[in-house]
C-alpha cells in the first residue's frame, strides 16, 4: 500500500474518535444505577413505606387542630368567667354606692318628733285646749306641709284605737296654711283647741276613766331632697297623772 494521503488520514482519526465517543455513552434502555429504587418490588407496611410520610403528615395536622380547639375552648371559658367576674364586682360596687347615699341620706335628712302636749284648759264648761311643739332633731331643715290636729272626748281603748288607725289613714296630699320650715336643733310650738264643750258629767266619767281625753297629730314634711315624710302622736289622758301620756302604739316617725 501506497503512503496515506493527509486527507484519509484526518478522516480515519475522526471516524475513530467517533466510534470511541459511541462506546463510551450509556445504553438509554437500561436503567442507571443511582435511579433504581432500592423498595422496588418491597410490600409497605403500615408506618413506613410509599405511604408513611403522608400519613405522619396528616397525624401532625390532626393534632395540631385538636390542640387548637382545646385552646380555643379554654379562651372561651375565661372570658365567659371574666365577664360574670365583671358582672358580680359591678353589683357590689352599685350596692355598696346605693347603701352609703342611703345612709348619707338618712344622716343628713331632718326628724321631726312632736313633744308631749301640755293640757292648757280642761275644765267643765270649757273649750279643750293644748299645746305641744314639733322640734328638728335632724341635720337639715324640714318643711312641714301638713299639720292635722285633732283632740276630743271618746270611750276608752277600742275607740281610741278606731280613731288612731282612722287618723293614721287619712289622706292629706293637699297642704294647708300651716306651712313653715323647722331648721335642725329649733323648734315651732302648735295649739290644739277643741271644738266641743266638755261638760261637767263628760269630765267625772274621764276622771272615773270611763272616758277618754285624747290628742291626735300627724304631721306632713319634706326634707331638702324633696321626699315626704310623715310623724304621727297620739297622747292619751292620765286621770292618775292628771297628764297627756303617749299612746303605747301611734307615736311613730317614718
Amino acid at each position: 500500500m501506497g503512503k496515506k494521503s493527509k486527507k484519509q488520514r484526518r478522516r480515519e482519526r475522526k471516524r475513530a474518535k467517533e466510534n470511541q465517543q459511541a462506546n463510551q455513552q450509556p445504553n438509554s434502555l437500561a436503567p442507571p444505577p443511582n435511579l433504581v429504587d432500592p423498595n422496588a418490588g418491597r410490600v409497605a407496611d403500615s408506618d413506613g413505606g410509599a405511604n408513611g410520610p403522608a400519613k405522619q403528615n396528616s397525624g401532625k395536622s390532626e393534632g395540631w387542630a385538636n390542640w387548637y380547639l382545646i385552646v380555643q375552648t379554654f379562651v372561651g371559658i375565661a372570658l365567659v368567667a371574666f365577664t360574670f367576674g365583671q358582672v358580680i364586682v359591678g353589683y357590689w360596687q352599685w350596692d355598696a354606692t346605693n347603701k352609703q347615699w342611703e345612709v348619707m341620706v338618712l344622716e343628713q335628712r331632718p326628724w321631726l318628733e312632736i313633744s308631749r302636749p301640755t293640757l292648757v284648759e280642761f275644765a267643765a264648761e270649757k273649750q279643750l285646749k293644748a299645746t305641744f311643739e314639733v322640734n328638728n332633731v335632724g341635720h337639715t331643715p324640714g318643711t312641714i306641709i301638713s299639720a292635722d290636729i285633732g283632740l276630743g272626748v271618746v270611750p276608752p281603748r277600742a275607740e281610741v284605737d278606731k280613731l288612731a288607725r282612722e287618723h293614721r289613714q287619712k289622706s292629706m296630699s293637699q297642704p294647708d296654711d300651716r306651712q313653715s320650715v323647722i331648721p335642725p336643733g329649733t323648734g315651732k310650738q302648735f295649739d290644739a283647741i277643741g271644738a266641743p264643750i266638755m261638760d261637767e258629767a263628760s269630765l267625772k266619767e274621764i276622771e272615773a276613766g270611763t272616758l277618754t281625753f285624747l290628742v291626735i297629730v300627724r304631721l306632713v314634711y319634706l326634707d331638702v331632697f324633696g321626699e315626704r315624710h310623715n310623724t304621727w302622736g297620739c297622747y292619751v289622758y292620765s286621770a292618775e297623772n292628771k297628764i297627756l301620756q303617749a299612746h303605747d302604739k301611734y307615736n311613730y316617725m317614718d
